[in-house]
């Protein structure tokens, strides 16, 4: 896990209105124009300094905002899980705060297997937080403004439906 405080990315951050209520997950090929494609690419940069990031040929992109998972889970490939039963994660899993205002709770939980603990992590704002592939993740129920750029990273020879007609 890592975790870099008041990152400064390449780019500016300007949220869309219409993101405030929902920015779905979706597959983006490394040269696929959207909203947040500097932002993404930036944050993939920034990363892979710190994890080999070489196989990247594409990622997954969403933005919770005021939402969060409601349960424990491992990012994955979904539909690879659940038609074949083959279990495929991103190369590592990318958390930023672009925004955190008057949040009480909010924490994202990592279980720590080895340890048999949990790792708490307060959301802060130009915080980033990189999860190793697989890594078993929650984030508690929180009051306040709090918005997360997520982007998973994937080596698309391991991701089995990356959908190219974005």
């Amino acid at each position: 896990m890592l975790l870099l405080d008041n990152v400064t990315l390449d780019t500016e951050i300007k949220l869309h209105k219409d993101d405030e209520v929902y920015y779905p997950e979706r597959w983006y090929n490394l040269d696929t124009e959207h909203r947040y494609q500097k932002t993404c690419l930036s944050l993939i940069k920034t990363v892979s300094n710190y994890y080999d990031l070489s196989k990247c040929d594409g990622y997954e992109f969403w933005i919770h905002h005021n939402t969060r998972p409601q349960q424990w889970h491992v990012d994955k490939d979904e539909r690879a899980l659940d038609e074949k039963g083959i279990l495929s994660c991103p190369l590592c899993s990318i958390v930023y705060y672009p925004l955190v205002e008057d949040v009480t709770g909010g924490r994202l939980c990592l279980l720590d297997e080895d340890l048999g603990t949990d790792v708490v992590i307060v959301p802060k704002q130009n915080r980033l937080i990189v999860l190793p592939s697989g890594q078993r993740h929650y984030v508690e129920p929180f009051e306040g403004r709090r918005v997360s750029f997520i982007v998973n990273p994937w080596d698309k020879s391991k991701y089995l439906y990356p959908d190219d007609s974005v």
